[in-house]
């Protein structure tokens, strides 16, 4: 597994994550995290984006941050009222933070890529199956999911599968429509 390391302004999602080909909003308003996307917005529009440990922490240092993340392009930021931006962000790729450069005015670290690992094609099939089995369990017995909800396999250029949750209102069971 190659890695491809480069210096990106990093940012903590609480209680969200992104993937790649993912696009999430949030809003940020923490010191750091607009910093962070002046320094991005200034260069190359790319950060890292990575989860917070514990997401009702506030004031966060390095070692409260996960170390795996998602180096994601900004595609949009929007003045809030208050100090507040909405981020429009799309992941790009996995990666891993590897050392820190600084935190002040923001986080800096230099983030290494990861590649996806090949898979058994077998394998994949099979937990794909049983993913969208327990789904189908789970929109059985939850009032939080719609029923509208579905899941969909997507190809990906490396051969490997991703699930992605979509809406769907006129499909569903899961089962007939993958």
């Amino acid at each position: 597994m190659s890695e491809k390391r480069s210096v990106y302004p990093v940012i903590s999602l609480r209680g969200l994550t992104i993937l790649p080909g993912e696009i999430l909003h949030f809003d940020a308003g923490r010191k750091r995290t607009v910093a962070a996307l002046h320094a991005a917005m200034l260069e190359d529009n790319m950060v890292f984006l990575c989860a917070q440990k514990d997401a009702r922490m506030r004031d966060i240092e390095p070692e409260d941050l996960c170390e795996m993340g998602c180096i994601c392009s900004i595609k949009q930021l929007i003045k809030m009222p208050g100090d507040s931006i909405r981020v429009l962000a799309e992941g790009i790729e996995r990666a891993h933070i590897a050392r820190y450069i600084s935190s002040d005015p923001y986080f800096e670290a230099e983030i290494c890529a990861v590649e996806d690992a090949e898979c058994d094609e077998v394998l994949a099939e099979a937990l794909r199956r049983k993913l969208l089995e327990c789904f189908d369990e789970y929109l059985e017995v939850s009032d939080r999911a719609g029923r509208d909800a579905v899941l969909h396999s997507d190809e990906s250029m490396s051969g490997s599968i991703s699930l992605k949750a979509t809406s769907a209102s006129t499909k569903r069971n899961i089962g007939k429509w993958v």
